[in-house]
């Protein structure tokens, strides 16, 4: 029988090792040092943009699987005072059927420090044509992902602000 102090520490310790899974599992297997992040914005909106980690697209048939960035241009602040500025996401795709899933979500602050992880999707749904998610599901599955590639998100994130400000195109910061 476990005396009571470990069984309160039992719940905690079962947190942290599944956000420590959760996060491995987003990571994916490690890169080595010839294959760094690769990190390119393929659609955004005023309020946010979404890229792919080159590096990370596998494809076998219909099937495809990658690291999605989703990244807001304003921090968003939430209740319990964490602010998130980007997520990753371990996602897969079916090319044929135009859905895609979520494997893991990860989540960042401000400066690129790791948060957390949130609640993933791992039922299929169906990406609409045009939205900013097709554009993610096009590059997985065979199209080209083209752009400058950062190594890091937040520069990635930073460079599409830039460009659509100087582009005149509205960025909600």
């Amino acid at each position: 029988m476990l005396s009571s102090h470990v069984r309160h520490e039992r719940p905690a310790l079962l947190i942290a090792l599944s956000a420590l899974c959760a996060a491995a599992i987003a990571v994916g297997p490690a890169q080595s040092r010839a294959d760094p992040e690769d990190w390119v914005i393929l659609a955004s909106n005023s309020d946010a943009a979404m890229g792919i980690d080159r590096n990370t697209i596998a494809r076998e048939d219909d099937q495809a699987t990658a690291r999605i960035l989703m990244g807001t241009f304003r921090p968003e602040v939430f209740d319990d005072g964490s602010t998130v500025s980007y997520y990753v996401i371990q996602g897969s795709f079916d090319c044929r059927a135009r859905t895609r899933a979520e494997q893991a979500v990860t989540t960042y602050g401000p400066t690129g420090m790791l948060i957390g992880s949130t609640a993933a999707m791992p039922e299929s749904f169906p990406v609409q044509p045009g939205s900013l998610t097709d554009h993610i599901l096009i590059a997985a599955c065979g199209g080209a992902a083209d752009g400058p590639g950062f190594d890091r998100p937040l520069d990635a994130i930073a460079h599409e602000r830039d460009k659509r400000v100087s582009e005149q195109r509205p960025v909600n910061d």
